[in-house]
């Protein structure tokens, strides 16, 4: 069963590198008793997927160093606001420094930098 937090409707941005940008408003599911949130674009290679899947999972979508998506299990409130709003304005990320990374708190300390 899949609910939306906000409308279903898919708004499209120019970029700056030329592509258009499907935003997906928020999408959020309860699938095996994981709760899970999609904000953005699958667009992109997967860059690194952080945590683990029934405590805390983060994932991102990177196209160019800039995030395209991110899908996050279990997570709160405020990181949900976080994510919302890089992969809305596909805030620019150091790729080294994501891979660097080894929890989902410390990719959270870079992405509200």
């Amino acid at each position: 069963e899949q609910s939306t937090a906000n409308s279903q409707t898919t708004a499209t941005t120019g970029t700056a590198i030329g592509k258009a940008f499907e935003y997906h408003p928020s999408v959020s599911s309860n699938i095996l008793n994981i709760k899970w949130s999609f904000f953005g674009d699958n667009t992109g290679p997967l860059i690194k997927i952080f945590g683990d899947l029934h405590i805390k999972l983060l994932v991102l979508w990177l196209w160019q160093g800039r995030i395209q998506g991110a899908l996050i299990t279990n997570g709160n409130v405020n990181e949900h606001q976080i994510l919302s709003d890089i992969t809305k304005q596909q805030k620019i990320v150091s790729i080294k420094n994501l891979k660097d990374l080894t929890s989902v708190q410390d990719v959270f300390s870079i992405l509200s930098s």
